[in-house]
C-alpha cells in the first residue's frame, strides 16, 4: 500500500481488508481484530512479540477445537457482564470496534491477549475436568448435553 508514511499505508490496507470483508469475502472478525492488534503492537514496535502472542492463541483454540471468533464471543460476554448491558447481543465487529466499552478502546493490546487467554485458560480447565469424576464434572456434562428450547 502506498500512503506518505508506513502508519498511512498500514491504514489504507486495514481499510482495504475491511472493505473486502464487508463485501462478502470470507473473512472472520477474528481477522479484522488481529489486524487491529497488530497495528497496536505495531506502533510500539512490538510486532514480533505480537506474532507469537497470536500463534500461540491460534494454536490453543485449535487444540479447544474452538473458533477465535467465540473466544471473543466469550469475551463480549464478559465485558457485556461487567458493564450490566442486558440488551441484545450486537454483532462481534461492532462490539469491539465501536463501543466506548471496547477493550480495543480501553486497552493495550497485550491486555486484550491476556484477556483471551485467560479465557482459554478457563475452557481448558473445564475441558480437563468434565472428564475427571466429580461432582463439578457432573454439571459440566449436564450443561454440555442439555438442549434448551425457547418458545
Amino acid at each position: 500500500m502506498r500512503g506518505k508514511t508506513k502508519d498511512e499505508a498500514s491504514e489504507k490496507a486495514l481499510i482495504i481488508f475491511e472493505t473486502i470483508n464487508n463485501r462478502g469475502m470470507n473473512l472472520e472478525d477474528a481477522d479484522i481484530f488481529k489486524a487491529k492488534l497488530y497495528k497496536r503492537a505495531e506502533n510500539i514496535n512490538e510486532e514480533k512479540i505480537f506474532i507469537d502472542l497470536w500463534r500461540d492463541f491460534k494454536y490453543s483454540c485449535e487444540n479447544l477445537k474452538i473458533e477465535i471468533d467465540d473466544v471473543f464471543r466469550y469475551y463480549s460476554h464478559i465485558i457485556r457482564g461487567r458493564e450490566g448491558i442486558t440488551s441484545n447481543e450486537i454483532n462481534l465487529r461492532e462490539f469491539f470496534t465501536i463501543k466506548k466499552y471496547s477493550p480495543f478502546n480501553l486497552k493495550k493490546y497485550k491486555d486484550i491477549m491476556n484477556d483471551l487467554n485467560n479465557i482459554i485458560d478457563v475452557l481448558e480447565f473445564i475441558n480437563q475436568e468434565k472428564q475427571q469424576e466429580s461432582e463439578l464434572a457432573k454439571w459440566i456434562q449436564l450443561k454440555n448435553n442439555a438442549k434448551i428450547t425457547i418458545k
